[in-house]
């Protein structure tokens, strides 16, 4: 899946000047096709994990000592919850 950035698509249609929508004289894939994807992130929770004095990533299974990370630092997973 391609994900894209709702100021992105905002900028690439003023970039074609798209004020007046009735008379849209150009192919909107030409416009979509232009704008840059990001990539889709997965979403992970920090557990406690007593074997290693920390916590670990539910997506990739890191040890970090820090829960307070919004991101696991090894795989880029979103942490979701508490």
């Amino acid at each position: 899946m391609d994900l894209i950035l709702k100021h992105d698509v905002i900028k690439a249609l003023q970039k074609w000047n798209c004020r007046d929508y009735e008379s849209l004289t150009i192919n909107p894939y030409e416009v979509l096709r232009d704008i840059p994807t990001i990539e889709e992130r997965n979403k992970g929770e920090w557990i406690n994990d007593t074997r290693y004095s920390g916590w670990t990533c539910t997506h990739c299974h890191y040890h970090d000592g820090n829960r307070t990370n919004k991101y696991c630092p090894n795989c880029g997973a979103k942490m979701i919850g508490e």
